[in-house]
């Protein structure tokens, strides 16, 4: 098999003849429109949308998908053009497995009683790494308001409790029930940020070859908490 296609330039167009030309596995997908025109087109099937931004040229929006087949580090930013109707309709609600909701559910949970065990005065943001198709799955009809920090948005309790978290997600209390609960609204910014470049010496000429850069998925959650008993 011929060498990976260096892609990890960001806003990259990805050379479709490149990849075909290794023999991996090609989906063949009519388009909604002009289906005769054009019933040969090939796309390169994409596994999950993770993100989207505006562009600066035209203001639209650009997507950062991860393809099928390979790695993480082969994301890349696409035109809306590049992407299916039905990926474009269904970003804010995507279609997500039944195992990745629940890995979601528990990452949440977890943190957010990480959250309660730290000091509830203080509405300093804290991470939450998870898959955002994943956040857009859980939170995608979820009401929500914008809040008065740039960027984040206000979920209530009613829109926490919805997720199907296990119970006691919302409170922390000792075997005296006593202990802490959320102050609502929780405030939430998702986020993608690319990994730092590293390097590696290349065995054969000794110069330092930088290595592919990774997105990086989580949430900014923001949130007090107060005294409680049960």
């Amino acid at each position: 098999m011929a060498a990976p296609i260096d892609r990890r330039t960001r806003g990259r167009k990805i050379d479709f003849k490149a990849l075909i030309a290794q023999n991996l596995p090609i989906l063949k997908k009519q388009p909604v429109k002009n289906v005769v025109n054009n019933i040969d087109k090939q796309l390169w099937p994409i596994l999950r949308v993770i993100s989207k931004k505006k562009s600066d040229q035209d203001n639209s929006y650009q997507y950062l998908v991860e393809w099928e087949g390979w790695p993480l580090s082969a994301a890349s930013w696409e035109p809306h053009a590049n992407l299916t109707r039905d990926l474009i309709e269904n970003y804010d609600c995507p279609t997500v497995t039944d195992d990745r909701m629940q890995a979601a559910r528990h990452t949440i949970f977890t943190s957010l009683h990480k959250r309660l065990r730290g000091n509830g005065a203080q509405q300093h943001p804290f991470e939450v790494s998870l898959p955002l198709d994943v956040y857009r799955a859980l939170f995608g009809d979820k009401p929500n308001t914008p809040a008065t920090v740039k960027g984040y948005r206000a979920y209530s309790r009613d829109a926490f409790a919805a997720l199907g978290l296990p119970d006691g997600w919302d409170y922390s209390v000792d075997n005296k029930g006593y202990g802490h609960c959320l102050v609502f609204p929780i405030l939430i910014r998702p986020v993608v940020q690319f990994s730092r470049t590293n390097y590696i010496r290349d065995e054969d000429s000794g110069v330092l070859v930088p290595l592919p850069t990774i997105p990086i998925e989580k949430l900014f959650m923001q949130c007090c908490t107060d005294a409680y008993k049960l």
